[in-house]
């Protein structure tokens, strides 16, 4: 594709003046210098066409820089920082394409303000015309990428708005659930039970009886959880042993 020998050019909400090497969007002038702005300007030399890294590199980077530039971290920053400005994502493109490895192109429609060379001989009559058109298709242009970015927002916004009372209900059912947990257990008052003295082992119950073990012929004891007497619980291995003894 040939180059365009064009003052401004314009590609969607966007207005680049090649001689004062500035971006607009919307007729606001954007904060993009340097490096990014450098790159946009060689794209848009030739639209369409493959700008190798290698060629990027030659007259951004030149060899003979004396100070140590890594091209690659340089490279890749200047172009996130350029579609960033352009609001372009790399899997999506609508401006700047990404040749894997290979380098770069502008893939964006181009309308100019004036022409260098080919509308030098029009009449005037013409020439206005074809800024009245130019005028309004860029205005068109402009209007489509703003109804199109008000879609988007849309489209999220419903979004949110679908996933709200799953939120809402997720954060109610947890307040709950924390709410409801039970509480540790907590000692509120003491209550003798037994008047031995000798208690030792484990102590358990079945909510009725309180069994527990103490010195003695019969270790094996019970209680009730109310108080009162201990009721021994014999055990088979004493009596054998009792057997023993009288023989």
């Amino acid at each position: 594709m040939p180059v365009l020998p064009k003052e401004r050019l314009r590609f969607g909400p966007f207005e680049f003046d090649a001689q004062s090497a500035e971006l607009f969007k919307f007729g606001q002038k954007l904060k993009l210098q340097g490096q990014p702005i450098q790159i946009l300007s060689i794209l848009l030399e030739n639209p369409g066409a493959l700008v190798t890294r290698e060629e990027l590199r030659q007259r951004l980077w030149p060899a003979e820089t004396p100070t140590f530039v890594d091209f690659d971290h340089g490279l890749n920053t200047s172009i996130r920082k350029l579609r960033s400005a352009l609001g372009d994502e790399a899997e999506t493109p609508r401006y700047i394409e990404t040749l894997p490895r290979r380098g770069y192109r502008f893939i964006g429609e181009l309308t100019a303000d004036r022409a260098q060379a080919d509308n030098a001989g029009q009449p005037a009559v013409l020439r206005d015309s074809g800024e009245r058109q130019s005028g309004t298709a860029d205005i068109a242009s402009s209007m489509a990428e703003a109804v199109s970015q008000q879609r988007r927002r849309s489209r999220y916004l419903g979004v949110a708005l679908a996933c709200l009372p799953v939120l809402v209900a997720l954060g109610v059912f947890f307040f709950r659930s924390a709410r409801n947990a039970p509480n540790g257990l907590v000692l509120t008052g003491t209550r003798q039970l037994t008047y031995l003295g000798d208690v030792n082992g484990r102590v358990l119950t079945d909510g009725r009886r309180i069994y527990f073990t103490s010195g003695g012929k019969n270790p094996l004891r019970y209680v009730s959880v109310n108080g009162g007497e201990e009721t021994v619980i014999p055990c088979p291995v004493s009596r054998w042993v009792d057997s023993l003894k009288l023989q």
